[in-house]
């Protein structure tokens, strides 16, 4: 399946660590988030990667070419600064209609959570990927499921509220679009970077829940994590065993 990395961003609330340093290039260990990702990627498919740059766009491609040669392929997003995310992710899948796998750079995944993504039981399936419950400390992507994991609610909150505290589970940056919903997902999409390219790739499943039939696959046995700013970064890497990184 085709995997899309983006990894546009700037990465402005990670401040002062990303001053000088993409944040899809923050350390982790020996490595680089963005590289780390990548390898995990490649191991467990053999269809084509595209990485989506933006910000540092040389910087970031040049490393991406170092480590990968030509087994990945790089998409320039020119308008990183007026995008969220639905952009690059428009710019890499509107010429196909094959079904894809979109990765968000700043998150980390074990290498058993990683075979669970590429689980081929899951491959005809669209899902949503989770890491746990919603917790009161976190913002963004959720998802409430029913027990058949068949999704019943989608959205993005930019505050915690007692509504979501209970069958809300915190959705990490994976999204699997499967063979059945692709060519609908990918007709919303194009509507939605029409409209308003400051939003997530997300919107056209959020506004389109009912065309759009889908899993949510839980992550939380596994280690998953996710950062927005230098403290969960932090935290992340702990997490993974890590010594804290300074940049």
């Amino acid at each position: 399946m085709h995997a899309i990395v983006l990894a546009a961003g700037q990465g402005t609330r990670m401040a002062p660590l990303t001053d000088h340093t993409p944040k899809s290039l923050l350390p982790i260990g020996n490595n680089v988030m963005l590289v780390r990702l990548i390898g995990q990627i490649l191991e467990r498919s053999s269809d084509d990667v595209t990485v989506i740059v933006g910000h540092e766009k040389e910087r970031v491609a040049g490393i991406v070419r170092d480590s990968f040669k030509e087994r990945v392929s790089i998409i320039e997003n020119n308008n990183y600064h007026n995008d969220v995310n639905i952009l690059s992710l428009s710019l890499a899948v509107l010429n196909t209609d094959e079904p894809f796998i979109v990765f968000e750079a700043d998150c980390l995944f074990d290498d058993a959570a990683m075979d669970r993504i590429f689980d081929p039981s899951l491959e005809n399936y669209s899902s949503w990927y989770t890491m746990g419950s919603f917790l009161s400390s976190q913002v963004g992507g959720i998802v409430k499921a029913d027990n058949d994991d068949s999704v019943l609610d989608v959205r993005v909150v930019p505050n915690y509220s007692d509504e979501y505290s209970h069958g809300y589970d915190k959705l990490i940056g994976v999204l699997k679009v499967g063979p059945n919903e692709v060519r609908s997902y990918l007709d919303f999409l194009r509507k939605e970077v029409a409209i308003d390219t400051k939003q997530y790739y997300l919107a056209p499943w959020i506004k389109n829940l009912d065309s759009l039939p889908c899993k949510a696959t839980s992550l939380a046995k596994y280690r998953v994590g996710a950062f927005n700013t230098p403290d969960e970064y932090y935290s992340v890497l702990k997490v993974f065993g890590e010594e804290e990184h300074h940049v």
